[in-house]
């Protein structure tokens, strides 16, 4: 098993110190033959002997998580995640103190799952102390010693069973039933409520790029994981939004509510403003022309919402929404005052373009002079 040239150099600019790929590069690698955008590196070399080592080799180097030993590197316009192997001294739900070690074992039992516990060293050899990769191979999601323990350590790791249970789940949902892995995960759910929103967000947008998400919500709302986090009234899984993005795909099965996201995620405002047109675009006519929903409410928002209301989707593209040929400037030209009228003109036209199945400049023009100048 060959790694990729990049890595290689970098696990060259960090010896005597030895380094490994970890987690998921190594997990993917595996199951696909390639590896992901992200990769991570873990390291006997201290925060600041990386930071040093890679300085010297030409690279930039952001200290991202000092105190917990992670190190970015930037190697050709690609980010790089590089943190020194660790234990952990405490550990408090959301976050642990940590002290570094030389030891990869001791570095693998604060992981999660096996299949998360593998580290592959400069010629291809990988390091498997808990069994991932067999694990792997079933489709068997297993924690890293006692499961109870391992979701006391990091609440999230409740959620992140359940992304992993859809993305890597070869014997079906009867693995997550059987006990006691689903009396583990009911008597721990109720420790959600102590994560930020951010976390929690985060972490529910990331498996919505996983493609059997959705067979997990009644096990986790069987589980009291939605209950936890407010989400278990006002989803609709009957919806087909696979082809959304991942946070339309969220608010596609949620549609019949959409406030109860508003509520339990913390949204950017970019996302605060599809999912108002998304509101939007839901509660219009169905039959209104695709090129007026595109332009009223965005190729995002339009899309899932055409999905919500059971409407075929001709693969649209930004190309496809009408772009409104006026600008106040063409009222001035016009001989027309500067001043509020240019808008309320502008409006006006605007309606009269969409009610006209979006006619040429030219012809807006010719509209625009019949309107009284003032």
């Amino acid at each position: 098993m060959k790694l990729p040239a990049d890595v290689l150099y970098i696990f060259n600019s960090l010896k005597p110190s030895a380094s490994w790929l970890v987690g998921g590069a190594v997990r993917d690698f595996l199951q696909t033959g390639t590896y992901p955008a992200d990769i991570d590196i873990a390291t006997q070399a201290t925060p600041e002997e990386v930071m040093e080592r890679l300085t010297t080799a030409g690279l930039y180097v952001v200290p991202t998580g000092l105190k917990h030993g992670t190190v970015t590197a930037v190697f050709k316009h690609k980010p790089y995640e590089i943190t020194t192997l660790r234990k952990d001294v405490a550990t408090h739900g959301r976050h642990a103190d940590v002290t570094f070690t030389l030891d990869v074992e001791e570095d693998a039992t604060r992981r999660d799952f096996t299949f998360n516990a593998l580290y592959m060293d400069e010629t291809g050899e990988i390091l498997d102390f808990f069994g991932g990769k067999e694990d792997l191979k079933k489709g068997f999601v297993r924690f890293i010693g006692d499961a109870a323990t391992r979701m006391d350590e990091d609440y999230l790791r409740i959620l992140r069973y359940f992304r992993f249970q859809a993305r890597f789940g070869k014997e079906g949902l009867s693995v997550l039933l059987q006990a006691p892995i689903k009396d583990v995960l009911t008597e721990k759910a109720p420790l959600l409520k102590n994560l930020s929103a951010e976390r929690v967000t985060g972490e529910l947008l990331k498996a919505m790029n996983v493609e059997r998400i959705f067979s997990m919500w009644p096990f986790m709302h069987e589980c009291g994981v939605l209950q936890a986090l407010h989400l278990q009234e006002g989803y609709d899984l009957s919806v087909d939004v696979n082809t959304c993005g991942e946070f339309l795909r969220l608010a596609g099965i949620y549609h019949q509510n959409v406030d109860v996201l508003q509520k339990a995620l913390k949204l950017s405002n970019a996302q605060k403003k599809v999912l108002k047109q998304f509101e939007k675009a839901l509660s219009v006519n169905a039959d209104i022309p695709m090129a007026v929903k595109l332009y009223r409410y965005g190729l995002q928002a339009t899309h899932a919402a055409t999905l919500v209301q059971g409407k075929p989707w001709p693969n649209y593209t930004e190309k496809d929404i009408p772009v409104f040929p006026l600008t106040g400037q063409d009222a001035l030209n016009l001989g027309m005052s500067a001043g509020p009228q240019v808008g309320e003109a502008m409006k006006k036209m605007e309606a009269w373009w969409l009610a006209h199945n979006f006619p040429t400049k030219e012809i807006c023009l010719e509209q625009l002079k019949k309107e009284p100048l003032k």
